[in-house]
């Protein structure tokens, strides 16, 4: 594969990555054939149910929630963004830890 191409592969899944949902529904739009991208947006799609999931726990009004858990919660899932960023530009397909096997199965 031409370097270049392999290159722009790179940068369309990290932009999957930080797009969230938005990169997600525009790679399936547009990349939908490229099997590097669709891996990536898988993974994103999984951190994306992690965002909204955290988001729903830190919704609940207890003290515990709010002073300790939700802050590393938050910090967990800003480690899982970078890990997979760093993983889309690496050009190889490495799952998100903890939640990339999940995601990895599902058929888009």
């Amino acid at each position: 594969m031409p370097m270049k191409k392999k290159n722009n592969r790179k940068i369309i899944s990290l932009l999957v990555v930080l797009l969230s949902i938005v990169g997600v529904l525009t790679s399936l739009i547009f990349c939908k054939k490229d099997k590097y991208i669709m891996f990536y947006t898988k993974q994103s799609l999984g951190l994306f149910v992690m965002e909204v999931a955290i988001s729903l726990i830190t919704k609940l009004d207890l003290i515990l929630f709010e002073v300790v858990i939700s802050p590393l919660l938050w910090i967990l899932f800003l480690i899982l963004i970078v890990m997979t960023c760093l993983n889309a530009i690496s050009g190889k397909e490495k799952k998100t830890l903890l939640i990339g096997e999940y995601f990895d199965k599902i058929n888009l």
